[in-house]
């Protein structure tokens, strides 16, 4: 994956990556085994899909519309 990272990276990607060892991940994540090793990526962020969806669904009432299920 690393590799895959570099060579996006050279060609205009801006991925911001770091490797880290199975200790360092096991810290983060103490359910994973003796033999991961792993790479944390940087400036992700995540959604709560339902809890986006009904966000949604809520703003395009406030505004009128009509949600067909």
């Amino acid at each position: 994956m690393a590799e895959e990272f570099r060579y996006a990276n050279a060609h205009g990607a801006d991925i911001d990556y770091t490797l880290i060892s199975g200790d360092q991940a096991r810290a983060m994540e103490p359910v994973l085994g003796d033999g991961v090793r792993a790479i944390r990526i940087e400036g992700q962020r995540y959604i709560d899909p339902p809890r986006f969806i009904s966000s949604v669904a809520d703003a395009v009432r406030a505004r009128g519309g009509v949600i067909v299920e």
